[in-house]
């Protein structure tokens, strides 16, 4: 499908409205105005912030490789052709009925709307979880979680204390591999720099609630990252699930008591679903939608991306596949407009990449599996492509360039000061 070759003769009196400013609710605002732009389709994007977060490279914000302003863009400049068209505000609720999207401070009606409202850290109700852990899906955690393990050297130096640091991931999926190894290099970065600090007295482990880790990944592929976390120092404890979390232990369903010094969360997402007056529906899970991303009795209403779930077809709740569904979701409501037949979505995964710290990576593109420096390049340049914005894009290749050259940024920087 070519969304360039689609022509549309005809104008329209049409409203569509676009919950979220993530990947699928910006790329489902580009594939539209390509679409339809100037011909009677007026377009609302709602988000409760003004900006576009490009969520693939947290990891390096936090562990110093990246600012948080070089993963972050205006969503006005992402749609500057009609800035006057988002909104910044908070969903309350959506009456599918009539028609309308209440928000905190307004409302507004609807003839499509697109509910592309992402994801948040799940903590799966287990006690204490939320309040001794860090999560990773902003940027603002993402400068928190460098300023906690620089803060953690600050105390040793301050006492002079030569007592091991212990550094504990709790998930075991990409979001887990990657902070960790990040995580490692900044580290390894930070020792020269305190005396009271030795690289053997820091530990670094992930723990994987099951034995399958980096689940929907190839064997071939998680093979390598074992490989690779094994020369960083990175231990994998698999079948590890977490039963609570106390203010510095870790204890485990097993009973075991595992004592840390930083807890980074990255065990799982659970949806930022709307409320909707929906029969039997379900704010805490994903919104079922057909084959066409569409939901079943209320076809004007469609939802991609991490608050989705496809019938009969899981999708992995990947950047990649939010990209893909968006274009779907762009095409077959213009073809709603034209009342034409609708597309499936169909699951097409170009390949899995996976950031493993400095210069290391593995991935798999079709058949092929690429490691070390190559994959690495593989990695940065096919995220990269994806990035909105060439101010954005300048920076991260500069900062990229010079990371190969000089440290990363070491410095700890409160972000909520006035």
């Amino acid at each position: 499908m070519k969304i360039k070759d689609q022509k549309v003769y005809k104008e329209y009196n049409i409203k569509v409205v676009i919950l979220g400013s993530g990947f699928a609710g910006v790329n489902v605002y580009q594939y539209l105005h390509k679409l339809v732009h100037g011909l009677g389709v007026s377009f609302y994007m709602i988000s409760d912030v003004n900006y576009f977060q490009f969520t693939p490279l947290l990891h390096e914000v936090a562990s110093g490789l990246l600012r948080p302003e070089d993963i972050i863009s205006p969503i006005r400049e992402n749609i500057n052709c009609c800035v006057g068209d988002f909104i910044l505000d908070k969903v309350v609720s959506i009456d599918v009925d009539e028609k309308i999207v209440k928000l905190e401070h307004s409302s507004i009606n609807f003839d499509y709307l697109v509910i592309a409202t992402g994801a948040s850290t799940n903590y799966r109700g287990i006690e204490g979880a939320k309040e001794y852990s860090y999560p990773l899906k902003t940027v603002d955690e993402a400068a928190e979680l460098k300023n906690k393990v620089i803060s953690l050297f600050e105390e040793r130096e301050e006492g002079s204390s030569n007592r091991e640091i212990s550094i504990i991931v709790v998930g075991g999926g990409p979001t887990g591999i990657e902070v960790a190894t990040e995580v490692s290099d900044l580290t390894d970065s930070l020792v020269p720099l305190y005396r009271s600090v030795k690289k053997e007295n820091i530990k670094i482990s992930i723990f994987n609630a099951t034995e399958n880790f980096l689940n929907g990944f190839p064997d071939v592929l998680k093979r390598s990252v074992k490989h690779a976390l094994e020369r960083g120092r990175i231990s994998l404890r698999l079948d590890a699930a977490v039963q609570k979390v106390e203010n510095g232990t870790l204890v485990l369903k097993s009973g075991e008591s595992v004592h840390f010094d930083l807890l980074i969360w990255t065990g799982g997402v659970s949806p930022n679903t709307p409320k909707m007056n929906l029969p039997g529906f379900d704010i805490t899970k994903r919104i079922t939608v057909s084959q066409y991303l569409n939901l079943e009795g209320h076809e004007c209403i469609f939802a991609i991306g991490d608050v989705s779930d496809i019938e009969d077809n899981p999708v992995p709740q990947l950047a990649q596949v939010a990209i893909d569904e968006s274009k779907v979701c762009a095409y077959n409501i213009l073809q709603s407009i034209e009342k034409k037949p609708l597309v499936k979505y169909r699951k097409n995964l170009k390949g899995f990449l996976l950031s493993l710290g400095r210069f290391n990576a593995a991935s798999e593109v079709g058949s092929i599996l690429f490691l070390g420096f190559p994959a690495w390049i593989l990695w940065k340049f096919f995220y990269l492509s994806m990035m909105f914005g060439k101010g954005s894009k300048i920076k991260i290749v500069f900062d990229w360039f010079f990371d190969a050259f000089e440290s990363r940024d070491l410095t700890k920087i409160d972000r909520n000061n006035k």
